[in-house]
């Protein structure tokens, strides 16, 4: 099986943080951008969970996702029939078009649970051929179809500038033990770890990615990079959180059943903020070059 070396890993994450940013700005994506986003996605999401249970939970699957017309497109015909009974064990009816039909079906059974993560143990075999792919994709076409900044504006030194901090940032976002970065790096990790939870799944998602971490912590990390708006909003989320019960214990306990709703008005909010959690970032990269070159 083909092996994924580190440099084309590195290479792609580069282009997904930067899309990631895109994403968060509300940017357009070329065609050849949204693949890559959404393979990456799909490759991260799986890996993470170690079942495809929670790439359908998070990421919000419909007809015309293309993921399937991206497999193709990579000549990954393997993949895609995985995805495609992967689809079909998750959603044995077709996939649900309406919001709360879709939140619905996420209630598996254990024997669609139990599927779907034996259907990660094929789709991880192909890890190193769809990152290689990815990369050979990246490499046939022009590099500014990757980079929304210079799409979107056609200053080539803004473009330039925006990449790079994308570039930074997915590098960040690697960073498995925050104790490892000095102060100013640990607080740039623990603003962006929360833009990507919530990018992929909003409030609830990050809540349950960082369930041991002091939420004080993460909102005065938002606070020191300028990002208040978004700190208010993390704050807000947190006063919601069953009362008495430890961050780990109040997940469980939504997972049991308690009402899990009331949060999507401060994940449309932090969509809708003035100035993007991921400008805030760009800023305070570019205030510290000597901890971030």
């Amino acid at each position: 099986m083909e092996i994924g070396s580190e440099e084309n890993a590195a290479r792609v994450n580069a282009v997904y943080g930067a899309l990631i940013s895109a994403a968060n700005s509300g940017l357009g994506m070329s065609p050849q951008a949204d693949l890559v986003f959404q393979v990456e996605l799909l490759s991260q999401e799986v890996n993470s969970g170690a079942s495809f249970e929670q790439y359908f939970r998070w990421v919000r699957v419909t007809d015309d996702s293309r993921i399937l017309q991206y497999l193709d497109e990579l000549g990954l015909p393997e993949v895609r029939g995985i995805v495609e009974r992967a689809l079909k064990t998750a959603f044995p009816e077709g996939i649900p078009q309406d919001d709360d039909a879709y939140e619905s079906c996420t209630d598996w059974s254990e024997s669609q649970l139990r599927q779907l993560a034996e259907l990660f143990d094929e789709f991880e075999g192909y890890n190193g051929i769809l990152t290689n792919r990815l990369v050979r994709f990246i490499a046939n076409n022009d590099p500014s179809v990757f980079d929304p900044a210079d799409q979107a504006v056609p200053a080539r030194e803004v473009s330039k500038n925006r990449a790079g901090a994308g570039e930074l940032l997915a590098r960040l976002s690697q960073v498995l033990d925050p104790g490892e970065l000095g102060e100013i790096q640990r607080i740039a990790w623990t603003a962006r770890h929360y833009e990507s939870s919530i990018i992929n799944g909003g409030h609830w998602r990050h809540f349950i990615n960082s369930a041991e971490r002091d939420q004080s912590q993460v909102i005065d990390a938002l606070r020191q990079i300028g990002a208040g708006e978004q700190a208010e909003l993390l704050a807000q989320a947190v006063s919601r959180l069953p009362q008495g019960l430890s961050m780990s214990a109040a997940i469980e306990h939504w997972l049991e059943g308690a009402d899990i709703s009331g949060l999507e008005d401060l994940d449309a909010a932090f969509l809708a903020c003035e100035v993007s959690l991921e400008e805030h970032l760009i800023r305070y990269l570019a205030e510290h070059p000597e901890e971030f070159g």
